[in-house]
This record gives C-alpha cells, sequence and structure tokens, in this order.
C-alpha cells in the first residue's frame, strides 16, 4: 500500500505498535485516527519513513505494514463519478455551509460555480468561502476540517491557487476535499478583509461576481447585471494564463464578448442602446 500525504489513517492491529498502545495512548492510540503528514523520511529505525499527526495531537513515526488507509485521498476521489445535476452539487454545497455556520454563519459559495448554477449548468468544481478568527493558524483550521469529518476525503493544502496579486491578499489558505462525488476548494478569507461580497466584486471577471447561500438564494453584483443583460463580460485585471484561458473557452461557449477595460464596455453599450432607439 503506497500512502499519500493527507490520507486518513488508522493503527492496524496486526502492528507491533497497536500492541504497546492503550487505547487512548496519545503516541500510539488504537480508538482514533490520524493524518500522514510525510512521507520518505530518512530515519535510522527499522524504515519508519511515514509521520503521521493522530488526532490527539501527538505524532510518530511508522512503516506502511503498520497503517491501515482510513479515507481516500483526491486521487481516488477523482474515480468517483461525478454528478451531473446541478440540484446535486447544491444539495451537496448546503450541507457543507449548514456544517460550517458554527465558525462562519456567512460561508457560501461564491465564483464560477455559483456562476454556472445560476445559468442551470453543472460545475466543474464548487468554491466555498469561509472567514475565522484571526488567531486561528492553517494547521488548526485544517485539522478542525478533518476532526468534524465534513468531507468523504482528507483534506489537501493547495499551493499556488491564486497567482494574480488581488485575490492572494484575500486569501488565509486553501484546501482541496470531495463529497459525494462533487470536487469542492475550501478558501479561507483574512478576516481582516472585513464583507466578503466585496472581495467577491474583486474577481477577475465579472461573470463570478455571483453568491449563492444554502437557503438556495443567489446574489449577484451590479456589474454582473448589467453585463449579463448584454452577454458582456469585464475583465477586471489579468488573472493568470491557465485561469484566462479555461474562462475565455468558456465565454465563447456561451456567446460572451469580453471587454478589457470599463470605458470600452460602457462604450459598447452606449452604442447598443443608441441603436436599439
Amino acid at each position: 500500500m503506497t500512502l499519500q500525504v493527507g490520507d486518513r489513517v488508522r493503527l492496524d492491529p496486526r502492528s507491533r505498535f497497536y500492541s504497546l498502545a492503550a487505547p487512548i495512548n496519545p503516541t500510539n492510540p488504537t480508538n482514533v485516527g490520524g493524518v500522514v503528514r510525510d512521507v520518505g523520511l530518512s530515519t535510522d529505525i527499522d524504515n519508519l519513513n511515514i509521520r503521521v499527526l493522530w488526532d490527539t495531537g501527538r505524532s510518530n513515526v511508522y512503516n506502511s505494514t503498520d497503517l491501515l488507509l482510513e479515507r481516500p485521498t483526491e486521487s481516488v476521489a477523482e474515480s468517483v463519478t461525478e454528478p451531473v445535476t446541478v440540484e446535486h452539487q447544491m444539495k451537496v454545497a448546503g450541507d457543507i455551509l449548514e456544517h460550517l455556520k458554527c465558525i462562519d454563519p456567512h460561508a457560501c459559495v461564491a465564483g464560477g460555480a455559483a456562476a454556472d448554477w445560476i445559468k442551470g449548468e453543472v460545475a466543474r468544481d464548487v468554491d466555498v468561502w469561509l472567514q475565522v478568527p484571526s488567531y486561528l493558524d492553517v494547521d488548526t483550521i485544517h485539522d478542525w476540517l478533518e476532526e468534524e469529518h465534513i468531507f468523504d476525503t482528507s483534506l489537501i493544502r493547495l499551493g499556488g491557487r491564486y497567482n494574480s496579486a488581488n485575490p492572494e491578499t484575500n486569501v488565509k489558505c486553501v484546501f482541496n476535499a470531495h463529497l459525494e462525488g462533487v470536487k469542492f476548494d475550501v478558501i479561507v478569507m483574512l478576516p481582516e478583509k472585513g464583507d466578503p461580497w466585496q472581495v467577491f466584486r474583486e474577481f477577475p471577471y465579472s461573470h463570478a461576481e455571483v453568491m449563492w447561500k444554502s437557503d438556495g438564494s443567489f446574489t449577484t453584483s451590479e456589474t454582473y447585471d448589467m453585463c449579463d443583460h448584454f452577454n458582456y463580460v469585464l475583465q477586471n485585471y489579468e488573472p493568470s494564463k491557465e485561469y484566462a484561458d479555461k474562462c475565455k473557452l468558456k465565454f465563447e461557449e456561451r456567446g460572451l464578448t469580453l471587454f478589457s477595460s470599463p470605458r470600452e464596455l460602457f462604450a459598447k453599450i452606449n452604442e447598443k442602446l443608441v441603436s436599439e432607439g
């Protein structure tokens, strides 16, 4: 068995560590799970090369034969057939948002998925946004989400998710996980940014300025509404090339016209209004 960072594991009852452990021993617990934090470690003790952080808060090193896989990682979850309905994605996302209300009553889905749903289209993945108190560090947030077992898979912290200047200043960390065949990115915002809706209004393209709450309601920006009426999209700033290419392909499929500046956008809207009398 090959383990990866982020896998949920338990001690195998056949392991020598299991026989040495008491049920609530914090170093080698037998009644709780843990998360693989490092693999391929170089140690001098019987090829113990996998570090596990147990839910007790303690950690130890093991060999792969000492551990049982408790929950799959993203690579395993990707083999699950993706849902084909917007209703399913909304239901699963709504369950997550309800669970997160205890730490952020304003947690929501925003961006591409909400923009797809409002058009009745299935999203490729879903961004869940939340804010947490500033005194909670990344590891604490990760461990709480894991302990709550909100997702079917272990959370993987992502790096380089946002390469443009604007969003990077708004995001504390991003975790990836799956639930019932839906891929989620849990995006934790910096609390000092204040109103999350203001953050969403700074997305690179106006088509993504959409927010969805667990009660089924959508909120859209004034720019979104204006552009949507004319099948236009306004670029607020230049995103990463990968993201830009993905979005431009979607704009072409939907027959949307992209404008790189408000001046060009308003000039075109004015021209259209005049021509329509």
